[in-house]
Order: C-alpha cells, then structure tokens, then sequence
C-alpha cells in the first residue's frame, strides 16, 4: 500500500520538464497534496515519511522519498544516461503505472534532455515539450513570478500529458494537438524576450575575459556566445548563487567548446553541484564561478599548445606537397 504524502518539495527559481511532470504526477496520484518550492531543503523534509523530495536537495534514497538527481543515482534501465528526478519518481514504489513503449522513449528522451545528453533518435514530444518548459519560464525581463508561472505549466501538464499517460498509459491525440499550439504560442514570447536580450548579451561579450562571459542576469545566450570565442558563461542562479555554463559549438548542440573536468563538488573551490553531463555547474560565488572557467580555458590552451603540429596534405596539380604549419617550408613526399 502507499503512503499518502501530503506534500512534495521541488526547487524554486527556472523549472525543467523534469520537475514539473514530477509534481503533475505527484498532485494526480495524490490529491490535494501541497506544493513547497525551495532550493533549501531541510532535514526535517527529508525525514518527513508524508513528504516527496524531487529534483531538489542534492540526495536520491529511494526508502526516504529523495529524488534528486544531482549527485549519485543510477542509469536509465539499458542505457549509460543517468536517470533524472522523473525517472527516479516514476520506477519507485510511491508511484505506480505502466505506459507504453512510447512513452517509456518519451521519458527517456526528457532525461536524456534534462542532463545534457543528446539522443541519437529522440523522441518528437519528449523534445518539445522539453523545449515548452523554457518557454514557459518567466521571460528574463518580466515581473511575472517563477511560482506562477510553474503553477501554469504544471497544471497544463497534468491536463495535457500526466492525467493521460497515468490513466491510460498513452498520449492521446488530443493532447498531442494540444502541447503543439502551447508550443507555437510560447516560442513566439520567448523569441520575442531573446531578441530583447541580444543588446546585453552583445555588451557582455564584448567584455569578455579569458573566454569567460558574465551575465547580470539569467537570459537568453546561445545565438550571440555561440558563434563567439566565448567557451565559458556566468549568470545567476535564481536558486542561489552563479550556474558556470559551457557554450556549446552549436546552437542546437549538447557538445561542448570545452567540457567540465569535475565528477563531484570537492574537485573545486565553493561549488555546489556539476550536472552528471559536465555542462554546467553552480558555485557559491560570482568570483568562484568566474575563476573556475578562467582556469579551464587556461588549460585548455595550454594542453592544446602542447599538442605536436600535424603536416597537412597539399595537392597541387600532379604534385603531392607537405607543408608544416609551423615553418611554412614544403617538400615533396
């Protein structure tokens, strides 16, 4: 039998897919239960046998209703992708329903999205209803609170997605239909708010150093750091403290210029956690965070001056040339 909960903890601030279908679920299965969003979880939530812990407190114990997946927990089944906190919730013993195989993908696929990992067939949903929950947010120059918001979001998840795949173990077609029109609706907004940002974000470069951007506030990046000789952004976290993020090669890409070396917070000075992917994690400090990137593009340099030349091919005609970059003289081969 299941315990009846009578409260779930999330964390406040930005909001993923991954939290949100946890608190869906969670306010399904469980009416009328409480939502609290904190970044500081105490241990008197953690110990509390009515309380579900998800996404929040750096802890996963399945016997104690912890599903943070923010530091050690384990793979999605068949896979090497670390589960996040909606896998963690949804295989445990507090929640129990069966879906089919497309679900089961589309879940895999939003993990995969939550912890930075690129699928090589993703599927179609789990990708833009990922993509709907950055829309979602509150724009980075609205007066609009992130508990609103979220509470939005939560509620057309629970309509459009949780209350189908709970009771029916499928995404119907009118639900499908539906996450389409939020997803159009929303882009246009947010692709309003980032063209807001641009003139900030253009300034913010062109104060860059070392490769390390700051932020004063968390906005929309990627289209200008992007394309830059930017490997590394600082902004604040709404939880707390600042997120060091790495720019990736590519808009769309999960690859990074330059990956995070750290598999846990004791490998660098006043951080606070490194998402199991390696492409953000927060530290304490705006200093702390800025100093880390300074220092991995450091070494990054360093190792790659280090590296021997390698000789390209030149065709010329009929004649096979090598050059050697470093010296500018050619020979033949």
């Amino acid at each position: 039998m299941m315990i009846k909960f009578d409260t779930i903890v999330s964390h406040d601030g930005i909001f993923h897919l991954d939290d949100g279908l946890c608190v869906a679920f969670a306010e399904i299965v469980y009416p009328g239960i409480d939502l609290v969003r904190t970044s500081n979880v105490t241990d008197d939530m953690k110990n509390d046998n009515r309380v579900l812990v998800c996404d929040v407190g750096r802890e996963y114990d399945g016997d104690r209703h912890l599903y943070d997946h923010h530091n050690d927990c384990p793979n999605i089944p068949g896979t090497d992708i670390k589960q996040s906190a909606i896998g963690l919730f949804t295989t445990s013993n507090d929640i129990c329903f069966e879906v089919s195989p497309s679900v089961e993908k589309l879940l895999t696929t939003v993990q995969a999205v939550d912890n930075g990992v690129q699928l090589d067939d993703p599927d179609y949903f789990g990708n833009i209803m990922s993509y709907l929950a950055d829309f979602m947010n509150p724009a980075w120059d609205s007066n609009v609170k992130s508990d609103d918001a979220f509470r939005e979001f939560v509620d057309f998840l629970k309509d459009n997605f949780a209350k189908s795949v709970y009771d029916k173990g499928i995404l119907t077609k009118d639900c499908k239909d539906n996450i389409q029109l939020m997803y159009h609706d929303k882009y246009a907004e947010f692709k309003d708010a980032k063209d807001r940002a641009e003139e900030l974000v253009r300034d913010r470069l062109s104060h860059m150093i070392n490769g390390v951007v700051t932020l004063p506030v968390c906005c929309p990046w990627k289209d200008i750091l992007v394309p830059s000789d930017a490997k590394f952004v600082v902004y604040p976290s709404q939880r707390g403290g600042y997120n060091l993020q790495c720019v990736p090669p590519e808009v769309d890409s999960f690859d990074k210029k330059i990956e995070l070396p750290w598999n846990n917070c004791s490998e660098a000075e006043g951080m606070i956690f490194v998402a199991p992917s390696k492409f953000i994690a927060g530290f304490s400090t705006e200093g702390q965070a800025i100093t880390a990137g300074m220092n991995l593009v450091k070494q990054y340099e360093d190792k790659t001056k280090s590296l021997p030349v390698k000789p390209k091919v030149v065709i010329r005609e009929d004649v096979v040339l090598r050059e050697n970059s470093s010296s500018g003289v050619e020979y033949h081969v």
